[in-house]
């Protein structure tokens, strides 16, 4: 069943007014603008520019046709001609739907617009404005013609300059990344600046203990071939020369780096001082393992020590402390461990009979 020509009317006048009250409020809109003046706009802009602007041209084009036709609609309506009434709300209600879509269509387009434009432009400013601080920070680092800085303001230009022509398609979140990068570094190297002395001084101390290790090194080698009958596993120590001879000598090099820093090219002596600890880590490593292979005959022979004594505690609990025989192996692994030259091979061999002894019966009338 057909609805009521006489109520569907005024639901059709009353859009027919909202459209109106839409097209006017397009019209105003200091956006349009933007769509009026697209022969400058490029790219995206201006093929949603050039959407919207056939949009609106269209809309007003037809608009007229529409308002007739709701002033016919209020005169058969008023006179009561419910035939003619049907006929012109069968025209007009699919041509109001068809307007209405396209209004709210090139609503859409021309606030992309606007928006893409509005949010462009201050944000733009705001990167302008932080790369003037950046560059500040680059004058007090001795920093001026930083080639990252001078990068950034590059794509800020270009972006700007995008925006202009195409703010949907301006990248301002690249420029913001971009610039956000170049802040971080700056920061950074103020931080470095900041502590290149505490860190010098430490590197000092890093130097002056990998000496020390170097020494030990050698020093352990020493005392193992002579406290030791035929020490296995000993290597070369290093020579103490690899922290002065050489251009990559770790003790010149890192005075080079102080000199750098004091004569405010610590840039170029944060640089310098971060090769410089690599180098020093690899030494200390090579460092460390030749001290601990250099100690382990002296350390092998103290933990015998440790555990012949461990031994005698167990004798003791066991109330064997007195027993002859364990006497005399006992004494025979201390003497061995005790000596100025040590077998620890022999040592060890005589600590562990006398380990496994204990556990025996004594050769006494004593009892465990």
């Amino acid at each position: 069943m057909s609805p009521d020509p006489m109520q569907a009317a005024p639901a059709v006048r009353d859009g027919i007014t909202r459209l109106a009250q839409a097209l006017y409020q397009i019209d105003a809109s200091p956006e349009l603008a933007l769509v009026r003046d697209r022969d400058q706009l490029r790219g995206r802009s201006a093929k949603v520019a050039e959407e919207a602007a056939g949009l609106v041209d269209g809309l007003w084009t037809r608009y007229p046709q529409l308002s007739e036709a709701g002033e016919q609609m209020e005169a058969a309506r008023a006179r009561g001609d419910r035939d003619g009434l049907a006929r012109l709300l069968r025209d007009a209600a699919p041509l109001l739907r068809t307007l209405e879509a396209e209004a709210d269509k090139a609503s859409t387009l021309i606030g992309q617009l606007g928006t893409a434009w509005r949010n462009a432009v201050p944000r733009l400013d705001a990167l302008r404005a932080r790369l003037a601080q950046a560059a500040a920070t680059a004058d007090t680092l001795g920093m001026p013609g930083d080639p990252e800085l001078a990068a950034a303001r590059t794509v800020v230009d270009d972006v700007t300059a995008q925006a202009t022509a195409d703010p949907l398609g301006a990248k301002v979140d690249d420029a913001d990344r971009v610039v956000e990068r170049v802040e971080q570094r700056l920061s950074e190297m103020a931080r470095t600046r900041a502590g290149i002395g505490a860190d010098l001084d430490e590197a000092a101390k890093q130097l002056e203990e990998l000496a020390g290790l170097i020494a030990a090194g050698r020093g352990a080698r020493e005392a193992a071939e002579t406290r030791i009958a035929d020490p296995g596993g000993l290597v070369d120590p290093i020579d103490p020369a690899e922290l002065d001879t050489g251009d990559r000598a770790l003790r010149p090099w890192l005075t080079r780096i102080r000199a750098q820093a004091g004569a405010g090219a610590w840039p170029a002596a944060a640089k310098g001082l971060e090769q410089w600890r690599e180098q020093a880590g690899a030494l200390h490593a090579r460092a460390t393992a030749v001290a601990a292979a250099n100690r382990a005959p002296l350390e092998r022979r103290n933990d015998l020590r440790g555990l012949l004594d461990a031994f005698r505690a167990k004798a003791a609990i066991h109330g064997l402390a007195e027993d002859p025989a364990l006497t005399a192996r006992y004494k025979s692994a201390r003497e061995a461990l005790y000596a100025y030259r040590c077998d620890v091979r022999r040592a060890e061999t005589l600590v562990r009979e006398y380990g496994r002894a204990i556990e025996l019966p004594p050769s006494g009338g004593g009892g465990a």
